[in-house]
């Protein structure tokens, strides 16, 4: 199998340096890449979270932790603190129901996301078009309606998400390991099942989409994931997946500090993306890049503190006219240059 990437996270330096190819911690010869098989890899850094060993797959470019620092039982306590719902919360997710119902927002969601339930106020002509014209601002995280709408939110939390689905039409399941949040979640109507996705044991073909955000990198099998999901989705079914992109410009500022940032176990590009879900029967339908702006102020301070020896002044870091004129513009850049904090995919079960 030829390599699908070359270059994540390793700088033309680290690629050549003698002994790129001899791992501190060399996986045993059962050990194969959960992604393709294989059992060539490379190192790319040997210090990671728990001393563990980053790793890249010769075949399919696929990056991760080695040992994996958790297994099973250990992922699912992992996730056990509370997941506490404050009412600000409450109060964004109110403001995201009261912007949906909006007349403008309402046509926009019948005409052009599919969403047949919704009955906008009579409007005219203008106001279509109107919609049409800023559906490119309003409309980029819009999930189009599908099928029956049976939505799936793998790793939903505490189901907000939901709950904002639900109040559009949506028939709403959700998946979650921590026990605090699935109580929530069941407390806002949503239907859940508390534990992994592959235990749940939905019905096949039972979904029209599937939801899965910022879950992936912390599985200790994706490819399980990906199988798990072709299985419980409807033929031209969608997924839409979101992870921590591993060529953003956070991840090449905090190189092996970026990894095991937040519990993260994996790493994943877009092609990386692209090679899992061809795998399992899925097209690439659409990848967004995206930015935020913590993200990216968090990475400058780190290169600057490694370059220059010394933090940015907080006179800079919190400075509006300076996040408003480069670290936003900075943001659009990076998502240009498919080097945003995070890629967004659809994928469609062909």
């Amino acid at each position: 199998m030829s390599p699908v990437e070359t270059d994540d996270m390793a700088d033309p330096a680290e690629q050549t340096r003698a002994g790129a190819n001899k791992m501190k911690d060399k996986p045993n010869n059962d050990f194969k890449c959960d992604l393709c098989g294989s059992r060539g890899f490379k190192t790319l850094y040997d210090k990671a979270e728990n001393n563990g060993t980053i790793l890249k797959c010769l075949s399919c470019g696929f990056i991760f932790i080695y040992p994996q620092s958790r297994d099973e039982k250990e992922l699912t306590s992992y996730y056990q603190e509370s997941s506490a719902i404050n009412d600000n919360d409450l109060a964004r997710l109110n403001k995201k129901i009261n912007r949906l119902n909006l007349p403008i927002r309402k046509i926009m969601l019948k005409e052009f996301y599919g969403y047949r339930n919704i009955s906008p106020s009579p409007d005219g002509g203008l106001d279509k078009i109107l919609a049409f014209l800023l559906m490119p601002f309003f409309g980029k995280d819009i999930i189009p309606f599908q099928g029956q709408g049976k939505i799936l939110d793998i790793g939903c939390g505490s189901g907000l998400s939901l709950v904002l689905l639900k109040s559009i039409g949506w028939d709403v399941y959700g998946v979650e390991v921590n026990t605090f949040a699935c109580d929530y979640a069941s407390k806002m109507g949503i239907k859940m099942f508390c534990g992994k996705l592959e235990d749940a044991d939905f019905a096949p073909g039972y979904f029209d989409v599937i939801k899965i955000t910022h879950v992936i990198e912390h599985v200790p099998s994706p490819d399980r994931i990906f199988a798990e999901m072709k299985r419980i989705l409807k033929p031209g079914g969608k997924i839409y997946l979101e992870t921590p992109n591993v060529r953003s410009f956070a991840a090449g500022c905090f190189k092996e500090n970026w990894l095991g940032m937040g519990g993260h176990i994996s790493g994943f590009s877009a092609q990386t993306l692209s090679f899992i879900g061809k795998k399992h029967g899925f097209s690439v339908k659409k990848t967004r890049f995206k930015s935020g702006k913590g993200t990216v102020l968090d990475a400058l301070n780190y290169f600057w503190k490694n370059t220059a020896k010394r933090p940015l002044p907080d006179f800079i870091l919190k400075n509006k006219v300076f996040q408003a004129l480069i670290v936003k513009p900075l943001c659009v850049l990076l998502n240009l240059l498919r080097k945003g904090d995070a890629v967004s995919v659809v994928f469609i079960l062909d």
